[in-house]
């Protein structure tokens, strides 16, 4: 079962944190993906170091300028397109979870309970 190899506690992301609070995130436990929860922990997506510079390039210049933002810092992730994410329960076998990996050509799944709340 997966439950064996998850990593736990799961770090996640609230969706009204802010792209800097990301970029921090990112940084100090050396991830490339973020999982976004919502105000009850129920999963919303991911969020990419690729999606942060994407957010930062397409920024409306002129308004960020005026916000004194010209990095876009202050940016909410939910305001940001987020890739889907595969979820699965910890009590799923290794190669299930694996043939749907490939089927969906992802490298990563989430382990949810039965709630819908991240747990790996």
């Amino acid at each position: 079962k997966i439950q064996a190899i998850m990593t736990d506690p799961a770090v996640t992301i609230g969706h009204d944190a802010t792209l800097a609070m990301a970029t921090q995130l990112f940084s100090r436990q050396g991830l490339k993906r973020l999982p976004v929860v919502d105000q009850r922990g129920q999963l919303v997506g991911m969020l990419t170091r690729s999606d942060i510079l994407r957010a930062m390039a397409f920024a409306d210049l002129a308004r960020l300028l005026e916000q004194n933002d010209i990095f876009a810092w202050e940016t909410r992730v939910s305001a940001v397109e987020l890739e889907a994410a595969i979820t699965v329960p910890p009590t799923t076998l290794l190669p299930t979870l694996l043939a749907q990996l490939r089927a969906q050509n992802q490298k990563r799944a989430l382990i949810t309970d039965a709630t819908g709340q991240m747990i790996g």
